[in-house]
């Protein structure tokens, strides 16, 4: 038994298997493939990756007649190399950093007992981000434009921590709550006043930088400047973090990476053609017209191709613009009795769509069947609905039986009654021989209408509020 045989082959182990061993050959790092899927330099800027891109999608894009699998490389190289972190990665790793997420594997026994992992490495500190706002249009959101921003950053040339407080800006303070009651508690550092940590030479320094706003940006979206920010010593540089507010359009609201309008159209205009111009986001005037023999009816929606704004990280993929349209009526008293004469016959020999038949739908006192149900001791039982709403999703039915149960709406059949051609008057009340008729006026309501309350003011009501409630029935 000896020292060797001790160690049970793990000196073996350290003196490197398979170049394992303290001093052994790393893997080299590829982080140049990526450069050359876009034949670009590795010192090549944001626009001349963004530039290179483009080119080679237009060729090998698949709509184009372009490989898909190349297709799929270019579009890869593209989102590592535009994105600045993802950049930095590869560049410092290759592939493998952006695929342990920033750290290389070990590549020796001696990295893990370093903290090789990413998991033992310590970050720098960063100082909090400066954040900014930038104002765009829905023009800038179609083109993607360059804008500048304008902030401030804070420089500095020695970091110096506090000596009472270590840097922590407070310090803690005994206090006497009583006869053997001592209390710990917190207060600011006098030394530095709650700062901990103090820069020699601190100045306020103003900032330019031009950002590339990306096509189809979303609202509140955040670009990032990295290593852009405040500049203190004994930290990474800081970060500017702009953030993207797209303002309301005047006429077109964004859904996406689709636009959406409304247009009025007379009534002329809806049953005999119409013709007009949209000035797109784009600059672009666009001029529509209806199609032959079309009549648009109030509400109704359309629908423009290609014409919304580019939806982000796709290749030239554009959004739809829709339309909703309005018809306007004549305003009273424009029709005289000669117009109606003219217009009467041909309104008569038009084709119109058959009437709507009014259905009953759920509400107090209709009588319904339950159903879709897995009990046999409610499935089928006829009841009646005794809320004019339905509460939490469910709706209270008095059964036959007397018993009321809470049930959703998925598990209510309702079962119409006949109605009688014409509405008979209650028993006790007096009819006469004929047939009730009156001709009524009807008055133009402007504005919300105001309901007459069903009861007068301060008449007596029997409290309802246990009325409807009853056992739950649950679809098991």
């Amino acid at each position: 038994f000896t020292q060797r045989n001790s160690m049970f082959g793990f000196e073996d182990f350290l003196r490197g298997q398979g170049g394992m061993g303290r001093g052994g050959p790393r893997e080299p790092v590829d982080n140049e493939g990526l450069y050359k899927t876009l034949a670009v330099d590795k010192k090549a800027d944001a626009r001349a990756i963004k530039k290179a891109y483009f080119k080679l999608a237009r060729i090998h894009h698949p709509d184009k007649g372009g490989d898909e699998e190349k297709f799929k490389e270019i579009q890869r190289a593209y989102d590592v190399l535009s994105d600045e972190s993802k950049r930095e990665l590869y560049d410092r790793y290759g592939e493998k950093g952006l695929q342990n997420g920033g750290s290389p594997a070990p590549t020796d026994i001696f990295d893990l007992f370093r903290g090789g992992g990413r998991a033992r490495q310590t970050r720098t500190p960063k100082p909090e981000e400066i954040v900014k706002t930038v104002d765009l249009t829905l023009t800038d959101v179609y083109y993607g434009p360059e804008k500048p921003v304008q902030y401030k950053y804070t420089s500095a040339t020695k970091k110096t921590v506090c000596s009472t407080c270590g840097g922590q800006g407070a310090v803690m303070q005994q206090v006497r709550a009583g006869p053997g009651m001592i209390m710990q508690t917190q207060r600011p550092c006098p030394k530095c006043n709650g700062q901990g940590i103090s820069f020699d030479n601190q100045k306020t320094l103003n900032a330019t930088k031009n950002i590339r706003i990306p096509k189809g940006v979303k609202n509140n979206e955040k670009i990032k400047l990295s290593l852009e920010g405040h500049q203190l010593p004994g930290m990474e540089r800081g970060d500017v973090v702009v953030i993207c507010r797209v303002m309301k359009h005047r006429v077109f609201e964004r859904l996406g990476a689709d636009l959406a309008m409304k247009k009025q159209l007379t009534l002329k205009e809806a049953l005999c053609g119409f013709e007009f111009k949209i000035h797109h986001v784009s600059g672009t005037t666009l001029t529509v017209k209806s199609g032959k023999n079309e009549i648009v009816s109030p509400g109704q929606l359309k629908r423009i191709d290609d014409w919304g704004l580019p939806q982000k990280g796709a290749y030239d993929t554009k959004g739809h613009l829709y339309i909703k349209f309005e018809v306007l009526f004549p305003v009273p008293g424009s029709i005289g009795a000669p117009e109606i004469k003219k217009l009467s016959p041909v309104l008569e020999n038009l084709t119109y769509p058959k009437e709507e038949e009014q259905k009953i739908t759920l509400g107090m006192g209709v009588r319904v069947q339950l159903v879709n149900l897995n009990s046999a001791q409610f499935n089928g039982k006829m009841g009646t609905i005794i809320r004019e709403e339905a509460q939490r999703g469910r709706w209270p039915v008095e059964l036959d039986s007397g018993k009321k149960v809470a049930v959703p709406e998925t598990c209510l059949k309702i079962v119409e009654t006949k109605a009688p051609e014409k509405p008979t008057k209650p028993n006790g009340m007096e009819t006469d021989d004929y047939e009730e008729e009156e001709t009524v006026t009807l008055i133009a309501v402007e504005g919300q209408p105001k309901f007459t309350p069903a009861a007068v003011s301060g008449t007596y009501d029997e409290d309802e509020e246990d009325e409807g409630r009853g056992m739950e029935c649950r679809h098991m």
